[in-house]
Protein backbone atom coordinates (compact mmCIF):
# COMPACT_ATOMS: atom_id res chain seq x y z
CA UNK A 1 0.00 0.00 0.00
CA UNK A 2 2.96 2.81 0.73
CA UNK A 3 4.01 2.36 -3.04
CA UNK A 4 -0.08 2.65 -4.45
CA UNK A 5 -1.60 5.63 -5.13
CA UNK A 6 -5.32 5.81 -4.94
CA UNK A 7 -7.18 8.17 -7.46
CA UNK A 8 -9.70 8.88 -4.08
CA UNK A 9 -9.05 8.44 -0.31
CA UNK A 10 -12.68 9.09 1.74
CA UNK A 11 -12.05 9.73 5.36
CA UNK A 12 -15.49 8.82 7.27
CA UNK A 13 -17.85 5.27 7.11
CA UNK A 14 -20.93 7.02 7.08
CA UNK A 15 -24.15 7.23 4.87
CA UNK A 16 -22.04 10.08 3.55
CA UNK A 17 -18.36 8.20 3.00
CA UNK A 18 -20.03 5.04 1.99
CA UNK A 19 -22.29 6.47 -0.63
CA UNK A 20 -19.03 8.71 -2.06
CA UNK A 21 -17.51 5.45 -2.33
CA UNK A 22 -19.99 3.32 -3.78
CA UNK A 23 -20.48 5.96 -6.67
CA UNK A 24 -16.66 6.23 -6.97
CA UNK A 25 -15.88 2.35 -7.71
CA UNK A 26 -19.39 1.95 -9.28
CA UNK A 27 -18.16 4.82 -11.90
CA UNK A 28 -14.20 2.98 -12.57
CA UNK A 29 -12.44 4.81 -9.90
CA UNK A 30 -10.50 2.74 -7.34
CA UNK A 31 -10.83 4.38 -3.90
CA UNK A 32 -10.32 3.46 -0.54
CA UNK A 33 -12.72 4.21 2.72
CA UNK A 34 -11.17 4.81 6.20
CA UNK A 35 -13.30 4.75 9.48
CA UNK A 36 -11.79 4.73 13.05
CA UNK A 37 -15.18 2.63 14.35
CA UNK A 38 -14.77 -1.50 13.70
CA UNK A 39 -18.27 -1.15 11.66
CA UNK A 40 -21.25 0.83 10.83
CA UNK A 41 -23.67 2.55 13.27
CA UNK A 42 -26.10 0.32 15.30
CA UNK A 43 -28.02 3.31 16.79
CA UNK A 44 -30.46 5.04 14.80
CA UNK A 45 -29.86 8.43 14.23
CA UNK A 46 -31.23 10.16 10.63
CA UNK A 47 -34.45 8.52 9.27
CA UNK A 48 -35.73 11.03 6.75
CA UNK A 49 -34.75 10.49 3.20
CA UNK A 50 -36.72 12.78 0.95
CA UNK A 51 -37.59 11.67 -2.64
CA UNK A 52 -34.31 12.95 -4.37
CA UNK A 53 -32.36 10.81 -2.21
CA UNK A 54 -34.33 7.79 -2.97
CA UNK A 55 -33.59 8.56 -6.76
CA UNK A 56 -30.46 8.32 -5.80
CA UNK A 57 -30.76 4.87 -4.22
CA UNK A 58 -32.89 3.66 -6.90
CA UNK A 59 -30.35 4.43 -9.46
CA UNK A 60 -28.08 2.29 -7.31
CA UNK A 61 -29.95 -0.96 -7.07
CA UNK A 62 -30.85 -0.02 -3.57
CA UNK A 63 -34.21 0.98 -3.42
CA UNK A 64 -35.67 -2.22 -2.53
CA UNK A 65 -32.77 -2.44 0.63
CA UNK A 66 -33.81 0.58 1.90
CA UNK A 67 -37.85 0.10 1.66
CA UNK A 68 -37.80 -3.18 3.58
CA UNK A 69 -36.33 -1.51 6.46
CA UNK A 70 -38.40 1.57 6.04
CA UNK A 71 -41.39 2.98 8.63
CA UNK A 72 -44.70 1.77 6.68
CA UNK A 73 -45.78 5.40 6.20
CA UNK A 74 -50.16 4.29 5.38
CA UNK A 75 -51.71 7.31 7.12
CA UNK A 76 -49.16 8.69 9.35
CA UNK A 77 -48.48 11.94 10.08
CA UNK A 78 -45.43 13.86 9.99
CA UNK A 79 -46.46 14.92 13.89
CA UNK A 80 -48.25 14.67 16.25
CA UNK A 81 -48.17 17.15 19.46
CA UNK A 82 -50.02 15.59 22.79
CA UNK A 83 -49.64 15.60 26.55
CA UNK A 84 -48.41 11.85 26.11
CA UNK A 85 -47.82 9.18 23.60
CA UNK A 86 -51.68 8.51 24.57
CA UNK A 87 -52.88 11.84 25.99
CA UNK A 88 -54.96 15.35 25.10
CA UNK A 89 -53.82 15.75 21.49
CA UNK A 90 -52.81 19.41 21.03
CA UNK A 91 -52.56 19.47 17.08
CA UNK A 92 -51.16 17.38 14.23
CA UNK A 93 -48.62 18.13 11.20
CA UNK A 94 -49.96 16.44 8.09
CA UNK A 95 -47.45 14.71 5.52
CA UNK A 96 -47.98 16.25 2.49
CA UNK A 97 -49.65 13.59 -0.02
CA UNK A 98 -50.31 12.48 -3.85
CA UNK A 99 -53.84 11.50 -5.14
CA UNK A 100 -52.84 7.58 -4.50
CA UNK A 101 -52.43 8.83 -0.73
CA UNK A 102 -48.14 8.03 -0.77
CA UNK A 103 -46.12 10.86 0.74
CA UNK A 104 -45.66 12.97 -1.84
CA UNK A 105 -42.19 12.98 -4.37
CA UNK A 106 -41.76 9.88 -2.87
CA UNK A 107 -39.75 10.71 0.41
CA UNK A 108 -39.04 7.57 3.18
CA UNK A 109 -38.63 7.27 6.36
CA UNK A 110 -35.63 4.64 7.29
CA UNK A 111 -33.05 4.40 9.98
CA UNK A 112 -30.12 5.15 9.50
CA UNK A 113 -28.69 1.61 10.64
CA UNK A 114 -30.63 0.53 7.70
CA UNK A 115 -29.45 2.82 5.29
CA UNK A 116 -25.59 2.44 5.88
CA UNK A 117 -26.21 -1.49 6.11
CA UNK A 118 -27.77 -1.30 2.57
CA UNK A 119 -24.38 1.06 1.24
CA UNK A 120 -21.69 -1.38 3.33
CA UNK A 121 -23.31 -4.27 1.57
CA UNK A 122 -23.03 -2.81 -2.04
CA UNK A 123 -19.71 -1.26 -1.46
CA UNK A 124 -18.33 -4.77 -0.40
CA UNK A 125 -18.71 -6.20 -3.38
CA UNK A 126 -17.13 -3.82 -5.37
CA UNK A 127 -13.56 -4.84 -6.35
CA UNK A 128 -12.28 -0.92 -7.03
CA UNK A 129 -13.04 -0.16 -3.58
CA UNK A 130 -10.77 -1.20 -0.53
CA UNK A 131 -13.11 -0.45 2.92
CA UNK A 132 -10.54 0.19 6.00
CA UNK A 133 -12.76 0.30 9.32
CA UNK A 134 -10.96 0.22 12.90
CA UNK A 135 -8.48 2.58 11.00
CA UNK A 136 -7.94 6.04 12.05
CA UNK A 137 -6.71 8.90 10.05
CA UNK A 138 -3.67 10.48 12.39
CA UNK A 139 -2.46 13.31 9.86
CA UNK A 140 -2.62 14.33 6.29
CA UNK A 141 -0.60 16.30 3.86
CA UNK A 142 -0.45 17.21 0.44
CA UNK A 143 2.70 17.59 -1.69
CA UNK A 144 3.34 20.11 -4.64
CA UNK A 145 3.89 16.78 -6.57
CA UNK A 146 0.09 16.19 -6.55
CA UNK A 147 -0.22 13.80 -3.96
CA UNK A 148 -1.94 13.32 -0.50
CA UNK A 149 -0.17 11.67 2.10
CA UNK A 150 -2.33 10.07 4.87
CA UNK A 151 -1.15 8.53 7.59
CA UNK A 152 -3.47 6.13 9.56
CA UNK A 153 -3.47 3.70 12.25
CA UNK A 154 -5.42 0.77 13.78
CA UNK A 155 -6.30 1.29 18.04
CA UNK A 156 -3.78 -1.41 18.58
CA UNK A 157 -1.48 -0.91 17.14
CA UNK A 158 1.43 2.00 17.79
CA UNK A 159 3.34 1.96 14.35
CA UNK A 160 0.98 3.99 11.57
CA UNK A 161 0.96 2.90 8.21
CA UNK A 162 0.83 5.45 5.24
CA UNK A 163 -0.62 5.50 1.60
CA UNK A 164 -0.96 8.00 -0.76
CA UNK A 165 -4.00 9.46 -2.92
CA UNK A 166 -4.79 12.04 -5.61
CA UNK A 167 -7.46 13.10 -3.97
CA UNK A 168 -9.29 13.45 -0.36
CA UNK A 169 -12.58 13.45 0.44
CA UNK A 170 -13.57 14.33 4.60
CA UNK A 171 -16.75 12.64 5.41
CA UNK A 172 -15.92 12.77 8.85
CA UNK A 173 -18.70 14.39 10.59
CA UNK A 174 -19.69 17.61 12.31
CA UNK A 175 -16.15 17.63 14.36
CA UNK A 176 -14.05 16.89 11.42
CA UNK A 177 -10.07 16.20 11.50
CA UNK A 178 -10.14 16.70 8.64
CA UNK A 179 -12.08 20.49 7.94
CA UNK A 180 -9.31 21.28 11.47
CA UNK A 181 -6.50 20.11 9.53
CA UNK A 182 -7.16 22.24 6.31
CA UNK A 183 -8.10 25.31 9.02
CA UNK A 184 -11.51 25.54 7.50
CA UNK A 185 -13.57 27.77 9.81
CA UNK A 186 -17.34 26.92 9.89
CA UNK A 187 -20.00 29.42 11.46
CA UNK A 188 -23.46 29.20 12.72
CA UNK A 189 -25.63 30.33 15.98
CA UNK A 190 -23.61 28.16 18.26
CA UNK A 191 -24.61 25.41 20.77
CA UNK A 192 -28.81 25.26 20.73
CA UNK A 193 -29.22 22.58 22.93
CA UNK A 194 -27.78 19.56 24.52
CA UNK A 195 -29.47 16.24 23.80
CA UNK A 196 -29.52 12.49 25.15
CA UNK A 197 -30.68 10.26 22.09
CA UNK A 198 -32.34 7.15 23.45
CA UNK A 199 -32.90 3.98 21.33
CA UNK A 200 -35.37 1.60 23.22
CA UNK A 201 -37.74 -1.35 23.00
CA UNK A 202 -41.20 -0.97 23.71
CA UNK A 203 -44.69 -2.02 22.32
CA UNK A 204 -45.87 0.94 22.12
CA UNK A 205 -47.39 0.67 18.91
CA UNK A 206 -50.79 -1.28 19.38
CA UNK A 207 -51.36 1.76 21.90
CA UNK A 208 -51.14 4.01 18.46
CA UNK A 209 -53.83 2.59 15.89
CA UNK A 210 -55.40 5.50 16.02
CA UNK A 211 -52.63 7.44 16.25
CA UNK A 212 -50.23 7.42 13.55
CA UNK A 213 -47.02 9.64 13.04
CA UNK A 214 -43.77 9.87 12.08
CA UNK A 215 -42.49 12.38 15.40
CA UNK A 216 -44.62 11.90 18.25
CA UNK A 217 -43.68 15.58 20.64
CA UNK A 218 -44.63 15.09 24.08
CA UNK A 219 -45.60 18.76 25.86
CA UNK A 220 -46.85 19.41 28.88
CA UNK A 221 -46.29 22.03 31.63
CA UNK A 222 -43.05 21.77 32.45
CA UNK A 223 -42.26 19.38 30.24
CA UNK A 224 -41.03 17.99 26.58
CA UNK A 225 -39.99 14.90 25.15
CA UNK A 226 -39.72 13.53 21.45
CA UNK A 227 -40.34 10.43 20.18
CA UNK A 228 -39.13 9.22 17.02
CA UNK A 229 -41.24 5.65 15.75
CA UNK A 230 -38.56 3.79 13.95
CA UNK A 231 -40.18 0.31 13.07
CA UNK A 232 -43.67 1.39 14.16
CA UNK A 233 -43.86 -0.93 16.33
CA UNK A 234 -41.67 -1.62 19.13
CA UNK A 235 -38.97 0.03 18.33
CA UNK A 236 -38.37 3.76 19.58
CA UNK A 237 -35.80 6.55 20.05
CA UNK A 238 -36.38 9.32 22.65
CA UNK A 239 -34.23 12.92 22.29
CA UNK A 240 -33.87 14.32 25.86
CA UNK A 241 -32.86 17.68 25.97
CA UNK A 242 -30.18 17.78 28.99
CA UNK A 243 -30.62 20.97 31.44
CA UNK A 244 -27.78 23.19 32.10
CA UNK A 245 -25.34 21.20 34.71
CA UNK A 246 -26.62 17.72 33.53
CA UNK A 247 -24.49 15.51 32.01
CA UNK A 248 -25.35 12.63 29.91
CA UNK A 249 -23.21 10.13 32.85
CA UNK A 250 -26.07 11.48 34.90
CA UNK A 251 -28.55 9.04 33.38
CA UNK A 252 -28.60 5.30 33.94
CA UNK A 253 -30.77 2.49 32.45
CA UNK A 254 -33.13 2.80 35.49
CA UNK A 255 -33.81 7.07 35.24
CA UNK A 256 -34.01 6.52 31.23
CA UNK A 257 -36.90 3.93 31.52
CA UNK A 258 -38.64 5.95 34.02
CA UNK A 259 -38.58 9.13 31.91
CA UNK A 260 -39.67 7.31 29.38
CA UNK A 261 -42.51 5.33 30.91
CA UNK A 262 -43.44 9.09 32.10
CA UNK A 263 -43.68 10.52 29.12
CA UNK A 264 -45.42 7.71 27.34
CA UNK A 265 -48.21 7.14 29.28
CA UNK A 266 -48.12 3.59 29.10
CA UNK A 267 -46.19 3.47 32.68
CA UNK A 268 -46.92 -0.10 32.44
CA UNK A 269 -44.96 -1.08 29.22
CA UNK A 270 -41.53 -2.48 29.73
CA UNK A 271 -38.89 -0.92 28.53
CA UNK A 272 -35.68 -1.95 27.21
CA UNK A 273 -32.55 0.33 26.36
CA UNK A 274 -30.74 -0.49 23.58
CA UNK A 275 -28.53 2.43 23.74
CA UNK A 276 -27.92 6.07 24.76
CA UNK A 277 -26.03 8.54 22.47
CA UNK A 278 -25.27 12.38 23.28
CA UNK A 279 -25.68 15.33 20.41
CA UNK A 280 -25.65 18.57 20.32
CA UNK A 281 -27.56 20.80 18.24
CA UNK A 282 -24.82 23.36 16.69
CA UNK A 283 -25.85 23.79 12.95
CA UNK A 284 -22.94 25.38 10.80
CA UNK A 285 -21.70 25.75 7.33
CA UNK A 286 -17.70 25.52 6.18
CA UNK A 287 -16.75 28.91 4.60
CA UNK A 288 -15.06 26.48 2.44
CA UNK A 289 -16.03 23.06 1.03
CA UNK A 290 -13.01 22.20 -1.02
CA UNK A 291 -9.10 22.81 0.03
CA UNK A 292 -6.47 21.98 -3.04
CA UNK A 293 -7.16 18.34 -3.11
CA UNK A 294 -9.36 17.79 -0.05
CA UNK A 295 -12.91 18.32 -0.35
CA UNK A 296 -15.58 18.32 2.64
CA UNK A 297 -18.99 16.32 2.37
CA UNK A 298 -21.72 15.61 5.07
CA UNK A 299 -21.69 17.08 8.10
CA UNK A 300 -18.12 17.78 7.82
CA UNK A 301 -19.55 20.31 5.49
CA UNK A 302 -23.03 21.31 6.34
CA UNK A 303 -23.92 20.46 9.84
CA UNK A 304 -28.06 22.05 10.19
CA UNK A 305 -30.81 21.58 12.90
CA UNK A 306 -32.38 18.58 13.03
CA UNK A 307 -36.05 19.82 12.35
CA UNK A 308 -36.63 19.41 8.95
CA UNK A 309 -34.60 16.31 7.62
CA UNK A 310 -32.44 18.47 5.40
CA UNK A 311 -28.69 17.02 7.18
CA UNK A 312 -28.36 13.47 5.72
CA UNK A 313 -30.21 14.06 2.40
CA UNK A 314 -28.18 17.55 1.59
CA UNK A 315 -24.48 15.43 2.40
CA UNK A 316 -26.13 12.31 0.30
CA UNK A 317 -26.77 14.73 -2.44
CA UNK A 318 -23.53 16.59 -2.30
CA UNK A 319 -21.47 12.95 -2.22
CA UNK A 320 -23.76 12.48 -6.07
CA UNK A 321 -22.40 15.84 -6.75
CA UNK A 322 -19.04 15.41 -6.32
CA UNK A 323 -18.40 12.00 -7.22
CA UNK A 324 -19.17 12.17 -10.75
CA UNK A 325 -16.69 15.32 -11.15
CA UNK A 326 -14.37 13.15 -9.64
CA UNK A 327 -14.92 10.48 -11.92
CA UNK A 328 -14.71 13.11 -14.83
CA UNK A 329 -10.86 14.58 -13.29
CA UNK A 330 -9.52 11.14 -12.96
CA UNK A 331 -10.55 10.03 -16.43
CA UNK A 332 -8.76 13.51 -17.83
CA UNK A 333 -10.92 15.79 -17.43
CA UNK A 334 -9.39 19.69 -16.18
CA UNK A 335 -9.44 19.95 -12.20
CA UNK A 336 -10.82 23.04 -12.70
CA UNK A 337 -13.93 21.40 -13.25
CA UNK A 338 -14.08 20.18 -9.08
CA UNK A 339 -14.49 23.77 -8.35
CA UNK A 340 -18.34 23.90 -9.36
CA UNK A 341 -18.83 21.11 -6.74
CA UNK A 342 -18.38 24.46 -3.52
CA UNK A 343 -20.05 26.77 -6.13
CA UNK A 344 -23.16 24.63 -7.06
CA UNK A 345 -23.14 22.72 -3.23
CA UNK A 346 -22.75 25.48 -0.91
CA UNK A 347 -25.80 27.87 -1.59
CA UNK A 348 -27.56 24.75 -1.39
CA UNK A 349 -26.14 23.95 1.68
CA UNK A 350 -26.93 27.31 3.23
CA UNK A 351 -30.43 27.49 1.96
CA UNK A 352 -31.21 23.93 3.86
CA UNK A 353 -29.35 25.58 7.17
CA UNK A 354 -31.69 28.37 6.72
CA UNK A 355 -35.32 26.11 6.53
CA UNK A 356 -33.56 23.22 9.01
CA UNK A 357 -33.36 26.72 11.41
CA UNK A 358 -36.94 28.23 10.78
CA UNK A 359 -37.86 24.58 11.40
CA UNK A 360 -36.31 24.78 14.65
CA UNK A 361 -37.20 28.44 15.85
CA UNK A 362 -41.03 26.79 15.07
CA UNK A 363 -40.41 24.01 17.40
CA UNK A 364 -38.60 26.07 20.38
CA UNK A 365 -41.88 28.20 20.38
CA UNK A 366 -44.11 25.64 20.49
CA UNK A 367 -41.84 23.69 23.28
CA UNK A 368 -41.97 27.55 25.05
CA UNK A 369 -45.60 28.12 24.87
CA UNK A 370 -46.32 24.63 26.21
CA UNK A 371 -44.18 24.39 29.00
CA UNK A 372 -45.20 28.00 30.21
CA UNK A 373 -48.84 26.17 30.01
CA UNK A 374 -50.56 28.30 27.06
CA UNK A 375 -51.94 25.49 25.21
CA UNK A 376 -54.07 27.85 23.25
CA UNK A 377 -50.89 29.61 21.61
CA UNK A 378 -49.43 25.87 21.00
CA UNK A 379 -52.71 24.71 19.13
CA UNK A 380 -52.20 27.68 16.71
CA UNK A 381 -48.34 27.10 16.03
CA UNK A 382 -49.35 23.53 15.44
CA UNK A 383 -51.93 24.90 13.15
CA UNK A 384 -49.60 27.02 11.36
CA UNK A 385 -46.50 24.90 11.12
CA UNK A 386 -44.42 24.53 7.69
CA UNK A 387 -43.26 21.82 8.44
CA UNK A 388 -45.22 19.85 6.59
CA UNK A 389 -43.19 20.83 3.45
CA UNK A 390 -39.57 21.06 3.12
CA UNK A 391 -38.70 24.07 0.09
CA UNK A 392 -35.89 23.26 -1.79
CA UNK A 393 -34.65 19.87 -0.73
CA UNK A 394 -36.98 17.49 -3.36
CA UNK A 395 -36.61 18.16 -6.47
CA UNK A 396 -36.62 21.89 -6.51
CA UNK A 397 -33.01 22.75 -6.09
CA UNK A 398 -31.58 25.13 -9.02
CA UNK A 399 -27.60 25.76 -9.23
CA UNK A 400 -27.32 29.42 -9.71
CA UNK A 401 -23.82 28.74 -11.25
CA UNK A 402 -21.91 25.44 -12.19
CA UNK A 403 -21.00 22.55 -14.60
CA UNK A 404 -23.78 23.46 -16.61
CA UNK A 405 -25.01 25.86 -19.42
CA UNK A 406 -27.95 28.34 -19.19
CA UNK A 407 -30.70 27.92 -21.41
CA UNK A 408 -33.52 29.67 -22.27
CA UNK A 409 -36.03 27.09 -20.40
CA UNK A 410 -34.29 27.56 -17.69
CA UNK A 411 -33.99 23.88 -17.29
CA UNK A 412 -29.90 23.69 -16.90
CA UNK A 413 -28.36 23.66 -14.12
CA UNK A 414 -31.68 21.51 -12.35
CA UNK A 415 -32.61 18.46 -11.85
CA UNK A 416 -34.48 16.21 -14.93
CA UNK A 417 -38.05 16.40 -14.25
CA UNK A 418 -39.81 13.47 -13.90
CA UNK A 419 -41.71 13.41 -16.91
CA UNK A 420 -43.71 10.46 -17.93
CA UNK A 421 -42.90 8.32 -20.61
CA UNK A 422 -44.10 4.74 -22.26
CA UNK A 423 -42.28 2.07 -23.58
CA UNK A 424 -44.60 -0.85 -24.66
CA UNK A 425 -46.67 -1.54 -21.78
CA UNK A 426 -44.61 0.34 -19.05
CA UNK A 427 -45.02 4.16 -18.35
CA UNK A 428 -41.80 5.21 -16.39
CA UNK A 429 -40.47 8.78 -15.30
CA UNK A 430 -37.41 9.79 -17.10
CA UNK A 431 -35.18 9.70 -14.54
CA UNK A 432 -35.47 6.34 -14.77
CA UNK A 433 -32.46 6.64 -17.20
CA UNK A 434 -29.79 8.43 -14.84
CA UNK A 435 -27.69 5.81 -12.94
CA UNK A 436 -23.29 6.82 -13.27
CA UNK A 437 -23.47 7.74 -17.16
CA UNK A 438 -24.47 10.85 -19.24
CA UNK A 439 -27.53 10.66 -21.01
CA UNK A 440 -28.37 12.29 -24.05
CA UNK A 441 -31.98 12.64 -24.72
CA UNK A 442 -32.80 13.46 -27.92
CA UNK A 443 -36.36 14.57 -28.82
CA UNK A 444 -37.49 12.50 -32.03
CA UNK A 445 -34.86 11.02 -34.32
CA UNK A 446 -31.98 10.43 -32.72
CA UNK A 447 -29.37 8.96 -35.85
CA UNK A 448 -27.53 12.33 -35.75
CA UNK A 449 -27.31 12.51 -31.92
CA UNK A 450 -26.38 8.51 -31.60
CA UNK A 451 -23.02 9.52 -34.51
CA UNK A 452 -22.42 12.79 -32.22
CA UNK A 453 -22.03 11.11 -29.06
CA UNK A 454 -20.27 7.97 -30.24
CA UNK A 455 -17.22 10.69 -31.29
CA UNK A 456 -17.89 12.55 -27.91
CA UNK A 457 -17.47 9.16 -25.48
CA UNK A 458 -13.56 9.30 -25.65
CA UNK A 459 -13.59 12.84 -23.94
CA UNK A 460 -17.29 12.78 -21.82
CA UNK A 461 -16.85 8.99 -20.44
CA UNK A 462 -19.70 6.77 -20.98
CA UNK A 463 -23.00 8.36 -23.00
CA UNK A 464 -26.09 7.16 -23.16
CA UNK A 465 -28.41 7.94 -26.11
CA UNK A 466 -32.54 7.98 -25.26
CA UNK A 467 -34.96 8.95 -27.51
CA UNK A 468 -38.73 10.65 -27.01
CA UNK A 469 -41.18 10.96 -30.15
CA UNK A 470 -40.17 9.58 -33.64
CA UNK A 471 -40.24 5.54 -35.06
CA UNK A 472 -38.47 4.19 -32.47
CA UNK A 473 -38.45 6.38 -29.40
CA UNK A 474 -40.62 5.94 -26.40
CA UNK A 475 -43.67 8.10 -26.07
CA UNK A 476 -44.05 11.05 -24.18
CA UNK A 477 -47.50 10.04 -22.34
CA UNK A 478 -48.57 13.71 -20.86
CA UNK A 479 -47.01 15.45 -23.92
CA UNK A 480 -44.68 17.58 -21.60
CA UNK A 481 -41.01 16.98 -23.03
CA UNK A 482 -40.50 19.19 -26.06
CA UNK A 483 -42.30 22.13 -23.37
CA UNK A 484 -40.57 21.58 -20.54
CA UNK A 485 -37.06 21.70 -21.96
CA UNK A 486 -38.66 24.55 -24.76
CA UNK A 487 -37.55 21.89 -27.57
CA UNK A 488 -38.19 21.22 -31.61
CA UNK A 489 -38.21 18.09 -32.94
CA UNK A 490 -34.26 17.38 -33.62
CA UNK A 491 -33.03 19.20 -30.51
CA UNK A 492 -31.59 17.37 -27.46
CA UNK A 493 -30.88 17.51 -23.61
CA UNK A 494 -27.89 16.66 -22.35
CA UNK A 495 -27.97 15.14 -18.68
CA UNK A 496 -24.94 15.00 -16.06
CA UNK A 497 -24.26 11.55 -14.44
CA UNK A 498 -26.10 12.97 -10.96
CA UNK A 499 -29.56 13.83 -12.89
CA UNK A 500 -28.89 17.22 -13.07
CA UNK A 501 -29.52 19.30 -16.79
CA UNK A 502 -26.52 19.89 -18.25
CA UNK A 503 -27.19 21.29 -21.40
CA UNK A 504 -30.69 22.24 -23.81
CA UNK A 505 -29.87 22.10 -28.05
CA UNK A 506 -33.14 23.30 -28.21
CA UNK A 507 -33.45 22.71 -32.58
CA UNK A 508 -31.75 20.32 -34.54
CA UNK A 509 -28.12 22.11 -35.08
CA UNK A 510 -26.69 22.14 -38.76
CA UNK A 511 -23.72 19.38 -37.01
CA UNK A 512 -24.52 18.02 -33.84
CA UNK A 513 -21.16 16.55 -33.41
CA UNK A 514 -20.28 20.33 -33.65
CA UNK A 515 -22.61 21.40 -31.13
CA UNK A 516 -21.87 17.85 -28.75
CA UNK A 517 -18.31 18.95 -28.56
CA UNK A 518 -18.59 22.74 -28.35
CA UNK A 519 -21.07 21.70 -25.37
CA UNK A 520 -18.77 19.39 -23.41
CA UNK A 521 -15.86 21.97 -24.29
CA UNK A 522 -17.57 24.70 -22.19
CA UNK A 523 -18.27 22.07 -19.50
CA UNK A 524 -15.36 20.47 -18.82
CA UNK A 525 -13.03 22.45 -20.41
CA UNK A 526 -11.62 19.60 -22.28
CA UNK A 527 -10.56 19.75 -25.46
CA UNK A 528 -13.08 17.90 -27.14
CA UNK A 529 -12.75 17.55 -31.59
CA UNK A 530 -14.90 15.48 -33.97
Amino acid sequence: MPDHVFPVAIVGGGPVGLLSALLLARSGVECVLVERHANVINHPKAMSLTGRTMEIFRSLGLESAIKSGALDMQDRALAIWSRSLVGEEWGIIPLPRGADGKPANGATHCPQTITEQALLAALEKEPLASILFDHEVMAFSEHDNGIVRISVRRPASIVPVEFRCRYLIGADGAASPIRRGLQIQAEGPGDQGHFLNIFFRAAYGKHLHKRRAVLYQVLDEGRFEAFVAVNGDDLWLMHHFLMPGESPSDFDDERLQNMIREASGLPHEPVEILGASPWVMSPKVAHRFRSGRTFLVGDASARLSPTGGLGMNTGLQAAHNLAWKLSSVVRGAPDSLLDSYESERRPVALASFHTADAFRQEVFSTIEAGIEGDFQRVKQLIAASARAENPGEQLGVAYESGAFIPSDSHASGRVLPPIRVTDGDQVFPITYWIGYDWVLIAAGDSAHWQAAAESARTHLGPLIVRQIGGLDGVGDVDGAFLESFCLRPGGAVLVRPDGFVAWVCREHPNSPTEALHAAINQLLGTPCEG
